[in-house]
């Protein structure tokens, strides 16, 4: 008798090393999602389960976990399902990984980056490499060309008030994203020019893009 429990257990083991290593996460990810379930007292079948693990398992497990434990123990919304859709997982994960993403600095800050590597080793003017970007970034904004003015206005009526007034005749409307961009790009702006009144002998130019 205790030979036949011992051949079992064996077989048992062997059966579990025999697993790949892809089986295995499926084997995690099926306990999560269950687990998951039966906290939102919403307990699944093992075809429904299936199918949440295959559209999860693109997914690491360092991802997955957090997220069904979380949900797990959340409490229900109304006038929501308490088992979402596939998609709604998908879309959880896609979200933490949003969350926990180091965001790409802007270009200002990667600028002021540049400038404090240069302070740190000693280096008071840009490489030729440095240089040669700068030269194509001027090129690219036009700050090295001549800036056409029209002299000649139109009249433009305020729908609001009936008032007419001049104004160039190129005059162009921004949209409102160009006016959130150019806000955006002023206060970049007021950042690097408080830096280079402190630090007046590095050679810092008129650019705002990466440069390094």
């Amino acid at each position: 008798m205790e030979t036949g429990i011992t051949a079992r257990q064996a077989g048992t083991l062997m059966q579990q090393q025999a697993l790949s290593p892809s089986l295995l996460k499926q084997k995690e990810i099926l306990a999560l999602l269950t687990r998951c379930s039966m906290r939102r007292s919403a307990p699944q079948n093992s075809v429904s389960l299936a199918i949440y693990v295959q559209d999860l398992s693109i997914y690491s497990l360092d991802v997955i976990e957090p997220v069904l434990e979380t949900f797990g123990g959340a409490v229900p919304e109304y006038y929501k399902p308490v088992w979402p859709a596939s998609g709604v997982f998908t879309e959880m994960m896609r979200d933490h990984i949003r969350s926990i993403r180091t965001p790409d600095p802007t270009s200002g800050e990667k600028w002021l980056q540049y400038i404090e590597r240069c302070k740190s080793e000693g280096i008071e003017k840009p490489d030729d490499e440095t240089l040669t970007r700068i030269e194509k970034l001027n090129g690219r904004f036009g700050l090295e060309k001549p800036k056409e003015i029209i002299t000649t206005c139109t009249e433009l009526v305020c729908t609001g008030c009936g008032l007419a007034q001049p104004v160039a005749g190129n005059i162009r409307n921004w949209t409102p994203q160009q006016m959130r961009d150019h806000a955006d790009l002023i206060e970049e702006l007021a950042v690097i020019a408080e830096r280079n009144r402190n630090m007046p002998k590095l050679p810092l130019g008129d650019v705002v893009e990466e440069v390094a």
